[in-house]
């Protein structure tokens, strides 16, 4: 199975695959959503492995107040890669409660999809 994808001012989307090798997906990047007034949006295909899970979410999963945002992303990678084993919505809890902080006032919002092993 493959993904086609474009990320349009979105954070990258996040592959973690069934060992826990997780990874940014970051080909396909255009402009912002109505930043320009006729853009052009770049698209990108990735396969996805059997087993492997796809991580879609918000800024504010992983920006900070006084913190660079490759910290933040590191983080949301780390947390995801240990605990990609659980069922898939406890990995979402897993994510939540492990990448939200009580400073945390910017919408949050993930989804997350895994694919079966065959």
């Amino acid at each position: 199975m493959q993904l086609q994808y474009s990320a349009a001012g979105h954070p990258p989307p996040l592959l973690v695959e069934a060992d826990g090798t997780a990874h940014f997906l970051d080909e396909g990047r255009s402009p912002m959503l109505g930043l320009l007034p006729d853009p052009h949006h770049s698209t990108a295909v990735h396969p996805l492995p059997p087993g492997s899970t796809l991580l879609l979410y918000t800024d504010g999963l992983v920006e900070r107040r006084n913190e660079d945002l490759t910290d933040g992303l590191d983080r949301l990678r780390r947390h995801a890669s240990t605990a990609v084993r659980r069922p898939l919505e406890s990995f979402c809890d897993e994510l939540l409660a492990g990448m939200l902080t009580a400073d945390n006032d910017d919408d949050t919002a993930l989804v997350a999809l895994r694919l079966s092993v065959a």
